[in-house]
């Protein structure tokens, strides 16, 4: 389920992914909505909460699904309780436990100018490097700093 929220349909089923479009735009509700439960009413969340519910409504245009995956991500990597929710997916455990300390660290080091890029990297390693040690630590997670 979230590997086909963040990648879509297979090529061969892009006809209509309103599927994937919407199980994307529900987890980043319940990201928006996570939030103050997590962090509190005060104007650091309020601010936070704004801006993040202009992601769902982004258009499914390239640069609006790539911006609307990256903030998935960049929730799944920052949110202990967004783990604890798909625990069970096996390709949500393995992008951060493995992939996203990899990656992340060097998406923000570019302050975050291609969040296309930054999705197809960690699509790319979950998917064709499953299991692979990334960086110089041992085989899971690490700080790439």
């Amino acid at each position: 389920m979230f590997r086909s929220a963040l990648v879509g349909a297979p090529l061969s089923g892009r006809q209509g992914d309103d599927a994937s479009h919407a199980r994307l735009d529900a987890h980043l509700r319940g990201v928006v909505e996570l939030i103050p439960y997590t962090y509190g009413g005060g104007p650091a969340a309020r601010q936070a909460v704004a801006e993040l519910s202009k992601i769902p409504e982004l258009p499914y245009t390239t640069g609006g699904l790539a911006c609307k995956r990256a903030a998935l991500l960049f929730a799944l990597h920052s949110e202990p309780e967004l783990k604890a929710y798909f625990a069970d997916e096996p390709f949500a455990r393995e992008l951060y436990e493995r992939v996203l300390p990899f990656v992340v660290p060097r998406f923000l080091k570019h302050s975050c100018q291609s969040p296309e890029a930054f999705v197809q990297a960690c699509v790319v390693l979950a998917d064709m490097w499953e299991g692979e040690p990334l960086g110089n630590w041992g085989e899971r997670g690490g700080d790439a700093r």
